[in-house]
């Protein structure tokens, strides 16, 4: 999709240019050309929005995969109950837990 509103945006310039050479006149030109631009301005905007978009999706779909994985639990040492690895202590206890 975005190759296709890139490939619109150039047809729209190489259209106005086209027109503003056959309006025989420079001002005509100026205006057809210039219209061809802005018009293709907005083409070449719109794909990389809709490729801004997919990226950003990809992006929430990796964040989405990491939410649903679930906590690591850690049993404590020192008072027994467990708690998730992202902790660096018991929140129980306060205990550090040993590594190795």
């Amino acid at each position: 999709m975005v190759i296709v509103l890139v490939i619109i945006g150039v047809i729209t310039i190489i259209v106005g240019t086209i027109y503003g050479i056959n309006t025989g006149s420079f001002l005509g030109f100026m205006i057809a050309f210039f219209s061809g631009i802005a018009g293709s301005v907005i083409w070449f905007s719109m794909a990389k929005i809709l490729e801004n978009q997919s990226y950003i999706l990809s992006q929430l779909q990796l964040i989405e995969e990491q939410i649903k994985k679930p906590p690591v639990k850690i049993i404590c040492d020192k008072c027994g109950k467990e708690y998730e690895d992202s902790f660096s202590y018991c929140p129980h206890c306060a205990n550090r837990p040993t590594k190795g």
